[in-house]
């Protein structure tokens, strides 16, 4: 989705990217996902597909009403209220302008019983929660929200587990090689193609990246508090597969909701959810734990549409300052955004406003740091670091490699964030200048790197930890 979106920012030869969509049809799954910034971009996306006769579809199991209206009034369009209310639902622009909706059967129907556990950040509490919920088989997924949090709750399962339990860790910081078996052993393991390699009793300790687009099946989950809509994409992997054969005791699909102790309710609600309050907002982790409550049953697709809008409108005096920060923090995206995206498509005077020079904006290439300004995203810097041997480092430094050890030394690279350090004094003296690893950082070893003030090591079992020089254990 980068790349077409860089179609529309202002940057040198943007343009050519929307030629390349010319004759083609432009799908965008999971549009429910993007934040404000990158919905902004979207949306001026949209208006030069309309102009240009781009047909473009937005596919997405949970979008917004707010969303969807937002997508509409690109093409001039507002959506029925009252047909809106269904679900599922086809809506469609035609040529004239005119919206027509067509509500269809879903193709199953499921229901989950949600239920909260007071336990967001005891690692501990949620390992043996885990172990406790397969002790007579079955198996099911623990999703954390940050990698951190996901390291620790898996090495608390190490410890505890019984030796017929498979556990698998699956997050961001592998490698690219490492993540892309893991991936493929998960879906071995709880895909669809063949049931007889599934395990009698297995846990996947995860993060949001078996959220979406995986065919993975739980018998049930634990999941820290998310917002409900994110909920809703995690329930969909419990009980996915209808005709597999269930645990006794899993029968049900359940989703166990890991939120704050009761006695941080005194606390402000950024304080309140911890490390999570950083992932997701606090206004929508607060309306979505009130909204379970203890316990709530959700009907799918029955009532999907109803509990993410009474998640993302919920307004009350103890939320307000929250919910008036979210207005400012998508106010502040939207302005971002806008200020890196070329003008609106003018068919009376052309379709760009001559008098300004629309591309004052290049790609920068320095050397050690490739980005594009504007970006995308917005969101933290981050760096690839590439794991390899000495003679290997030595020789991508002095571009020496052949494109095909390129290659092989990519596969052993991972993205890190690096806001904490000096670009220019901690990244550059060992990164890469030349080839398709132009501005990659080269490690010491196959396991570690000092960089700046901080200690990288990998595991290829638990991924990336970063140690500062002064402290111990401070997983990235």
């Amino acid at each position: 989705v980068d790349q077409v979106m860089a179609s529309v920012l202002r940057i040198r030869f943007s343009v050519l990217r929307l030629l390349g969509l010319q004759n083609k049809v432009l799908v965008i799954d999971e549009i429910h996902a993007y934040d404000g910034y990158i919905g902004k971009i979207i949306q001026v996306l949209l208006k030069w597909c309309h102009a240009l006769e781009i047909p473009v579809i937005l596919l997405s199991a949970t979008m917004r009403s707010e969303q969807k209206k937002a997508y509409l009034a690109c093409y001039d369009a507002m959506a029925d209220e009252e047909e809106d209310a269904a679900y599922p639902l086809i809506t469609q622009l035609h040529d004239a302008g005119r919206v027509s909706t067509t509500a269809f059967p879903a193709y199953t129907a499921s229901q989950y019983r949600f239920r909260t556990c007071a336990v967001l950040e005891d690692s501990q509490r949620i390992a043996r929660m885990a172990i406790s919920r397969v002790d007579e088989g079955g198996c099911i997924c623990v999703l954390m929200n940050t990698v951190r949090q996901a390291q620790d709750v898996y090495t608390g399962i190490q410890r505890m587990r019984q030796a017929d339990c498979q556990i698998l860790l699956f997050h961001a910081r592998f490698t690219v090689e490492r993540r892309a078996e893991i991936e493929k052993l998960c879906l071995t393991w709880f895909g669809k193609a063949d049931p007889s390699r599934r395990p009698r009793k297995a846990i996947l300790v995860a993060t949001a990246v078996v959220e979406q687009s995986l065919d993975l099946d739980f018998d049930a989950m634990l999941t820290q508090i998310a917002p409900m809509d994110l909920l809703l994409q995690r329930a969909g992997r419990v009980h996915r597969h209808h005709e597999r054969q269930r645990p006794e005791r899993l029968k049900e699909p359940v989703i166990d909701v890991l939120v704050p102790d009761p006695e941080r309710q005194t606390q402000t609600l950024d304080e309140r959810y911890g490390l999570s309050g950083y992932v997701y907002d606090p206004y929508l982790l607060s309306n979505t734990e009130k909204l379970i409550g203890p316990e709530k049953t959700v009907r799918v697709p029955e009532d999907i549409r109803s509990v993410i809008e009474a998640a993302y409108h919920g307004i009350t005096e103890e939320n307000m300052a929250a919910f008036m920060k979210r207005q400012t923090l998508a106010a502040f995206q939207e302005a971002e955004a806008m200020s890196c995206c070329i003008s609106e498509p003018d068919p009376e005077s052309f379709y760009l406003d001559e008098s300004i020079n629309e591309w004052d904006i290049t790609e920068i290439d320095d050397g050690f740091e490739p980005r594009m300004r504007p970006s995308t995203r917005l969101g933290e810097p981050s760096v690839r670091v590439v794991f390899c041997s000495e003679e290997i480092a030595r020789r991508a430094l002095l571009g020496e490699l052949t494109r095909e050890e390129e290659k092989v030394a990519f596969l052993k690279s991972v993205a890190l964030p690096m806001s904490r350090l000096d670009r220019k004094a901690d990244i550059a003296p060992r990164a890469i200048q030349t080839g398709i690893l132009k501005g990659c950082v080269v490690a010491q070893s196959e396991t570690s790197l000092c960089i700046g003030p901080y200690v990288l090591t990998y595991d290829s079992e638990r991924g990336v930890f970063m140690n500062h020089h002064s402290q111990q254990n401070e997983e990235v």
